[in-house]
């Protein structure tokens, strides 16, 4: 009994994940209503209140699941090179901008994008601390340094990208190669 329940708690997620995505592909998040998402995901009001407290409620709630996503793309976290790690969070990153364009520039412009950002920083943070720590630069840097460092990589990758946004919100082809290029640069300098 309880699987199906789980079941039936999937498919209303996955059912809201899909509308809430379309809708963002459309429009700003403060542009459309709970019911217009529980419409289009074909779910009851109840339904969505029992689960979420509102759509900001449920915007943390999608924001934190997409970072998840984005996160079972990168290689696992034990990997002992912190360029590559890193290049390939960037590599990620560029991907799912290339795929979700209008998505990104509806969240970008919205009053929401500081808590979606909040959220992927933290949350690609951790996973960043965890790859400096067994990497050899752990033996060289306290705790709270590597927590800064991890947070100066994830968001300098992150503004790098979304400073290069094309009006149409596509990333900058060259970003990559310019990433890949300072990640070089620091490489050589600091992660070793």
């Amino acid at each position: 009994m309880n699987t199906a329940i789980d079941l039936r708690i999937r498919k209303t997620y996955l059912a809201l994940h899909n509308a809430f995505t379309e809708l963002l592909d459309k429009q700003r998040f403060e542009d459309f209503t709970v019911n217009e998402l529980c419409d289009l995901a074909m779910i009851r009001r109840a339904t969505f209140y029992k689960h979420f407290a509102d759509k900001y409620d449920y915007f943390a709630f999608y924001a934190k699941e997409m970072v998840e996503e984005f996160q079972s793309q990168l290689p696992p976290v034990s990997q002992k090179d912190a360029h590559e790690y890193l290049l390939s969070m960037c590599h990620q990153l560029l991907q799912f901008m290339s795929q979700h364009k209008k998505m990104v520039l509806n969240i970008k412009n919205s009053t929401v994008f500081h808590i979606l950002l909040s959220i992927l920083v933290e949350q690609t943070s951790h996973d960043v601390i965890q790859m400096l720590q067994e990497s050899d630069l752990h033996r060289t840097v306290n705790k709270k340094q590597l927590k800064n460092l991890a947070s100066f990589y994830v968001g300098g990758i992150i503004n790098v990208v979304l400073g290069n946004l094309h009006p149409d919100g596509s990333p900058d082809e060259e970003l990559l190669a310019s990433v890949q290029s300072i990640l070089c640069g620091l490489k050589s300098s600091t992660l070793g």
